[in-house]
C-alpha cells in the first residue's frame, strides 16, 4: 500500500510539473489516464509521436505502462495500441492524425506522462513536433534510443544505463544529453542539431571519441584532444568500453561536460 503510495504521488508531481509547460486556457482541460500490464513482457518496443506540447518520460519498478494525457482539444487526443508477442510487446502512443499539428497556439494545452518499467529491456522511439520534454531513463534498460525534435527543448537523462546505439536529432532548439555514469558495453551514438545548443555528459572513467561534422559554431570540449574534426579523451583506447559519438551541427554550440 505504501509503495501504491509512492507511485501515484510521483507521478502526481510529474503531472504537475509537465503542466506548467502548457499556457492558461479558458478552454476545458480534459484527461486521459491508461495502465498497461506488462505480465511475462521481457522486452518492450516502444513508439512515441508527440505534436506539441510538454512531455515527461520517466521509469518504473512496477511491471507496467502508465500514462496521464491531458489536453484541451480533441485533436491532442492520444491514440494508444498494444499487443505482445510471446515475450515481447509492441506500444504505440499517437496524436489524433486528424489535427492539424501546426495550429498549436497560447490557447493550446497538450501535456503527456509517461512512465516504462525499468526492468524491461527497452527499444524505445520518441517523435515529437515542438515543446519541451523531460526524458529520465536513468538506470533503465535500454538497447536502442530515437529521439527526433523538429523545435524546441529536450532534457534526455541517460545516466547509468545499457544504450547501445543511440540517434538523437534536436532541428532547432536545446537540447542536454547525459550519457554519464557506469557503462558495461560500447555505444554509437549519432547526435544532430541543426541550430541551437546540444550539451553532452561524460562518464570520467571511459575512453570517448566524438568526430564532429558541419558545424559553423564553436566546440568546448575541455580535457579533449583535438586532431582536425575528431576529439578524444586521455582514456581513448585503453578502456574496455568506449563512447563512440559522431556529431552533426549546423549553426550553435556543442558543449561537452566530463562528470568529476
Amino acid at each position: 500500500m505504501k509503495n501504491k503510495a509512492i507511485f501515484c504521488l510521483t507521478f502526481f508531481l510529474l503531472t504537475f510539473n509537465l503542466i506548467s509547460f502548457g499556457q492558461n486556457s479558458d478552454q476545458e482541460l480534459k484527461e486521459l489516464r491508461k495502465t498497461i500490464s506488462l505480465e511475462n513482457i521481457k522486452e518492450l518496443e516502444t513508439e512515441i509521436e508527440f505534436p506539441v506540447g510538454g512531455i515527461v518520460v520517466t521509469t518504473t519498478s512496477r511491471n507496467e505502462v502508465k500514462g496521464i494525457f491531458q489536453y484541451n482539444e480533441e485533436r491532442w487526443k492520444p491514440e494508444i495500441s498494444f499487443r505482445k508477442d510471446e515475450e515481447k510487446g509492441y506500444l504505440e502512443i499517437s496524436a489524433d492524425r486528424k489535427g492539424d499539428w501546426d495550429e498549436y497556439d497560447d490557447s493550446d494545452e497538450n501535456v503527456w506522462a509517461v512512465s516504462l518499467p525499468e526492468r524491461v529491456v527497452h527499444n524505445l522511439e520518441i517523435e515529437m513536433g515542438a515543446g519541451k520534454s523531460k526524458i529520465n531513463l536513468e538506470g533503465c534498460k535500454i538497447k536502442k534510443f530515437e529521439y527526433e525534435m523538429a523545435a524546441g527543448e529536450a532534457n534526455i537523462n541517460l545516466r547509468n544505463t545499457s544504450v547501445e546505439d543511440l540517434e538523437i536529432d534536436a532541428a532547432v532548439g536545446e537540447a542536454t544529453v547525459d550519457l554519464s555514469g557506469t557503462r558495461n558495453n560500447d555505444l554509437d551514438a549519432s547526435i544532430t542539431g541543426a541550430l541551437g545548443e546540444i550539451t553532452i555528459k561524460l562518464p570520467d572513467d571511459i575512453g570517448v571519441k566524438l568526430d564532429i561534422q558541419g558545424l559553423l559554431g564553436e566546440v568546448d570540449a575541455p580535457g579533449f584532444s583535438k586532431r582536425r574534426r575528431t576529439y578524444t579523451n586521455d582514456l581513448y583506447g585503453k578502456t574496455e568500453h568506449t563512447l563512440y559519438i559522431d556529431l552533426t551541427g549546423g549553426l550553435g554550440e556543442i558543449n561537452i561536460e566530463t562528470e568529476e
